[in-house]
């Protein structure tokens, strides 16, 4: 049975010929996908290459990443020597170790009768990988290369580890057996290249079920040391790619195809892979029902801005209706004019009131008395919002011939049975008692209210 197993990986070896023989296509020898971005090893055959197209199942995605490894992006290679892999081994893998790049460690294994030994960790140490292998005892059992393959993955293969990590296998020829189908899940993740020593080309034939293979080559004599070596280290010209995946491209997730498009001077090279985006559908939902909501707000908004300009431009048509009136004594609430020290400055008080604020359930009389001159009085009902100014067409009541007065000077309105004053914008301030007034303050019996220069006390009375 074991020799039946040794034989459909020799068949699978055999099958993966053209990728080494021949290395005119690129493969994507690993890829993992974390938070919209897919990235994975290349092994490319060409120097000089450019990504010149890279999609998500049609939709262009960004790349982010690609260059050629350094040392930066470590290569692990594992040297695995089995029962009839012996012969040779010293000779290639002094070879090996003599053209590997300056970012490739190795470590070494052997089989025993349990599975597999490590003899040395990675290093790169050359004259203690050497030691180790020459060192090896060859096994006394067979080996089950399938087992073999499985003990290592689980034993130091690191998927989440972002580097190239490969297995070097050194075995013997053995007979195709195409009833044995195990090969075709478990270690396919494993990125293997196999070396074939003391044995003839095996023979071959149509299996794919190992698609972590990287090639193989076979090695009889001594001067097919260096070729081996040479065509095992080409396996480590690995490039980095990273790109990274729109909202639109994954849409509600699930498994996407990666299309990447490689151009350069030699040839051109199209490669492929399927990624699972994961289940985007309950977050795609949270983010519609989010925008909804923005929509309705803005609509709300927009709304409630109409409504307000609405109201204004009616009132000041309301306003602009009614006619002008230049005198105190044409006002039908006039308060006694002001006397002034200077006779030409005359001050005139007006309460004509378009605008309501609400109502309250108890009415209050604001009283305004001209600190100058008491027997002058403004009169103001808490029932309606009173705008004081000095332009006719802007205010309820108007104070005439005053420049420190702006044309809309303050509001006095009243809120949950309160009177509160508001500046609004004026040139020369509102004061209460000595503070100016930046917000909306209120009115207590007894304040003195000061609007530009002119100074007032301030009365409030219930109206029974």
């Amino acid at each position: 049975m074991k020799n039946r197993l040794m034989a459909a990986l020799a068949a699978v070896i055999v099958f993966s010929a053209p990728v080494t023989a021949e290395a005119a296509e690129g493969k994507i020898i690993k890829s993992w996908y974390s938070e919209n971005h897919f990235s994975a090893f290349l092994r490319l055959p060409y120097d000089n290459l450019s990504v010149s197209d890279i999609n998500a199942g049609g939709t262009k995605t960004e790349l982010t990443d690609f260059r050629k490894t350094d040392e930066g992006d470590r290569v692990h290679t594992s040297v695995l020597i089995t029962p009839g892999g012996e012969s040779l081994t010293s000779g290639i893998l002094r070879e090996l170790l003599s053209v590997s790049g300056e970012n490739e460690l190795f470590r070494l294994f052997s089989f025993t009768g349990n599975g597999t030994e490590q003899l040395c960790d990675l290093t790169s140490n050359q004259m203690k990988i050497l030691d180790a292998a020459e060192n090896t005892e060859p096994a006394a059992e067979q080996a089950d290369l399938y087992q073999l393959l499985c003990d290592y993955q689980e034993k130091y293969y690191n998927p989440e580890e972002n580097v190239f990590d490969r297995l070097i296998v050194f075995t013997s020829s053995a007979e195709v057996n195409l009833t044995d189908t195990r090969l075709k899940s478990g270690c396919s993740d494993i990125q293997v290249y196999f070396i074939v020593t003391d044995g003839d080309m095996l023979y071959e034939k149509n299996l794919t079920s190992l698609g972590g293979c990287l090639g193989y080559c076979s090695v009889s004599s001594e001067s097919d040391c260096e070729k081996a070596a040479q065509m095992a280290s080409d396996m480590s010209d690995i490039y980095f790619l990273s790109t990274e995946l729109s909202d639109e491209a994954i849409g509600t997730g699930g498994e996407k195809r990666i299309y990447i498009s490689l151009h350069g001077d030699e040839a051109d090279i199209a490669l492929e892979k399927t990624v699972d985006t994961g289940d985007r559908r309950s977050e795609m939902a949270e983010k519609s029902v989010k925008n909804l909501k923005t929509l309705v707000a803005l609509v709300s908004a927009a709304a409630a801005a109409l409504a307000i300009a609405f109201v204004v431009l009616l009132r000041k048509k309301k306003i602009s209706a009614s006619p002008e009136k230049n005198t105190a004594a044409e006002q039908p609430h006039v308060t006694v004019p002001l006397s002034r020290k200077n006779s030409s400055i005359g001050t005139i008080l007006s309460t004509v009131s378009t605008r309501i604020l609400f109502r309250e359930n108890t009415e209050q009389k604001i009283t305004l008395t001209e600190t100058g001159n008491p027997q002058h009085v403004i009169e103001i009902s808490s029932a309606k919002e009173t705008v004081i100014g000095r332009n006719q067409s802007m205010s309820d009541v108007i104070i005439y011939n005053e420049r420190s007065v702006s044309q809309k000077h303050c509001r006095i309105f009243s809120r949950n049975s309160k009177i509160y004053i508001e500046d609004l914008g004026s040139l020369n301030h509102t004061y209460v008692d000595g503070e100016e007034v930046t917000e909306e303050t209120e009115l207590f019996s007894g304040s003195v209210l000061k609007i530009g220069r002119v100074v007032f006390d301030v009365r409030i009375t219930p109206v029974i």
